[in-house]
Order: structure tokens, then sequence, then C-alpha cells
């Protein structure tokens, strides 16, 4: 007996898997309300640091010029992630439930390019203006005392330096990156899913 079984027809008849738009937008709203939570939390506590700065510049003014710039720079860098994560409120604030799906999509990829742009180039501007900032700041307070322990100081803020630059900001870069990914991965599925 031979079996005429047509498989691409078979293959063809099958159902596709539908995405579940109601739920990827309540997934999208919930990873939303958490990143503007997050960039709320920044703001404050960047527009805090620089009026520490300008607090410490008002009240203990600094004799030398290399010291104001510090603050000047460690200001410009706390300014950055204000700056930035600004943007992104407004973008994240931009994810209207009521509009359509394809705007909904692309509304997510122009997150998805300010998020990268967020993860590589502000955080590391960011880190190089604090470690600036912070080295310059600290001539003026570390020499002014004894030679041992401008020598001391200026190690344990190195030793800061290096630890930002070479352990807390790669594992920042990797979670964010990680988190995001993960996500975007299943909002580029469903915008392949709608463009079938």
């Amino acid at each position: 007996m031979r079996n005429d079984m047509d498989m691409r027809a078979l293959w063809k008849g099958q159902p596709a898997p539908v995405a579940d738009l109601d739920a990827m937008r309540r997934r999208i709203r919930r990873f939303a309300l958490r990143r503007i939570g997050e960039a709320c939390a920044v703001i404050v506590l960047m527009m805090a640091a620089i009026a520490a700065g300008v607090l410490i510049w008002t009240c203990w003014p600094p004799r030398l010029m290399l010291t104001r710039v510090g603050i000047v720079l460690a200001c410009a860098g706390f300014m950055l992630p204000v700056w930035s994560y600004g943007r992104a409120l407004r973008l994240y604030y931009g994810l209207k439930p009521d509009c359509s799906n394809r705007d909904y999509m692309d509304r997510l990829l122009k997150i998805k390019r300010e998020e990268y742009r967020q993860r590589h180039a502000v955080l590391n501007l960011y880190f190089l203006l604090l470690s600036l900032g912070f080295a310059l700041y600290s001539y003026e307070y570390a020499f002014s005392r004894s030679f041992c322990f401008g020598v001391t100081a200026c190690s344990i803020l190195l030793l800061w330096i290096a630890l930002n630059w070479f352990v807390f900001r790669p594992r920042l870069l990797k979670r964010r990156s990680r988190s995001f990914s993960d996500f975007m991965k299943c909002v580029e599925r469903c915008r392949n899913q709608l463009s079938e």
C-alpha cells in the first residue's frame, strides 16, 4: 500500500502560532515601569550629588583651580545620567497602550537604540568624568597635609578608580545588557510574527 501524503501541504495547513499581544504589552509595561522607577531614582541621586558638589564649593571654597575643575568635571559626570535618563523617560512615557502594534514596536526599537547608547557611550563617559573629577578634586586636600598622607590618599583613590573601571562598570554593563537583551528578543519575536 502506497502512502501519498503531501507533507508540504500538511505543513502549510497547520495553524501558525499567534502572538499573544496583550501578554506582550503587559510584560512591556512591567519592564517600562521598572525602568521608569530606576530612572527616577538615578535622577534624584545624581541631582543630590550635584547639589553636594555645589554645597562643597560654596561652604568650603577650594584654593586651587584644579580642585574647581575637578568639582565641575564631577558635576558634569553626574549630569550625564540625568540627561540620558531624561531622554529615556520621554521614550518610556511615549509607549501608549492604544497605539497601533507597528507604532508600538517602532517605539520599542527607539528605546532599544537609546538603551544601547546609554549603556555604552554615556556610561563610559560618566565613569571617565567622575574619575578625572575626583582625581583633580582630591589633589588639593590630599597633599595639603603631609606627603605620606597624600600618597596614601592618592593610592586609595586610584584603587577606587580601578575598581570602578575594571569591576563595577563591566558588571553594570553586563547586567543591564543581559536583562534588556532578553526582553528585546521577546519583542523581536513578536515583531516578526506581526510582519508575517
